[in-house]
């Protein structure tokens, strides 16, 4: 995909930029923005964001990166990816089980009110009160990461406790995307989701590759992609309080041919 990126919004994001008094050497033609460049704007800014219309995300996975800084992102974003899925699925609740850390709640509580089920949080560490809500709580849904997915899987195979009939695994992107057998071979349909940084999906799944439990993903439409064998670049399309700019993403991408759904197709690579 070398699509030049266009001039109507490298002007929207420089004249954002300019209101943030974000300093001119970390944006023209050329610019790519590295991780550690990011770091460097978002420090750049912290004194904006008091006045600034927005919620905050960690810029990092990692609660203790000495790097990690707050990332402005609207009040009024919708994961639109998350809500879709509970939406087709016909679900009945949904429980998370994701790090408070990541500050998540509140648009998975949005997606789910959309939808009009109701949301059960539970502590990653707490996997036998996960594992009863889905026996006890009318729960058939659950949204968790990688990272975490295998010891709760285990866990109800151990107990022969029921399974979830739909899951959303979210994957950072710096890690190779993988769904664990206990999930693969027992639990319903698993949609995947790639993170830039917790609350930043930039890589989904339609319901035809969560049915193959593949990590295979569609491109998210909130970013202008610049897609090249040696990096993967995401422009911010829509009114973020602070939009990204050919940010480099931990990953490279390879178009692996087009969906039943009419998307084109990728595997994601680390």
């Amino acid at each position: 995909m070398k699509d030049a990126l266009p001039q109507e919004l490298s002007d929207a994001i420089r004249a954002a930029y300019a209101r943030l008094n974000v300093p001119g050497q970390f944006f023209n033609d050329t610019t790519i923005t590295t991780h550690e460049i990011l770091t460097e704007l978002l420090l750049n800014i912290e004194p904006r964001i008091p006045e600034m219309d927005c919620c905050i995300t960690p810029s990092s996975f990692d609660p203790d990166d000495a790097d990690l800084r707050g990332f402005p992102r609207s009040p009024t974003w919708r994961w639109i990816s998350c809500e879709r899925t509970l939406r087709s699925a016909n679900v009945r609740a949904v429980m998370t089980r994701l790090p408070a850390y990541w500050q998540m709640n509140l648009p998975i509580h949005s997606a789910c009110r959309a939808v009009g089920i109701p949301i059960f949080t539970n502590e990653p560490e707490n996997i036998p009160v996960g594992a009863m809500a889905l026996k006890l709580g009318g729960i058939d849904t659950v949204i968790t990461e990688s990272r975490t997915v295998a010891a709760f899987a285990d866990h109800l195979i151990e107990h022969a406790l029921p399974y979830p009939k739909l899951s959303v695994l979210l994957h950072r992107v710096e890690e190779v995307p993988d769904v664990p057998s206990a999930v693969r071979e027992t639990w319903g349909v698993v949609s995947q989701e790639i993170l830039a940084f917790p609350g930043v999906p930039v890589l989904e799944q339609c319901a035809l590759l969560a049915e193959k439990k593949v990590p295979l993903f569609h491109l998210s439409d909130a970013y202008f992609w610049e897609i090249s064998d040696t990096s993967s670049l995401i422009t911010s399309i829509g009114e973020d309080p602070f939009p990204l700019f050919r940010y480099a993403l931990a990953c490279t991408l390879r178009r692996t041919g087009e969906c039943g759904c009419g998307r084109a197709v990728f595997e994601h690579n680390v």
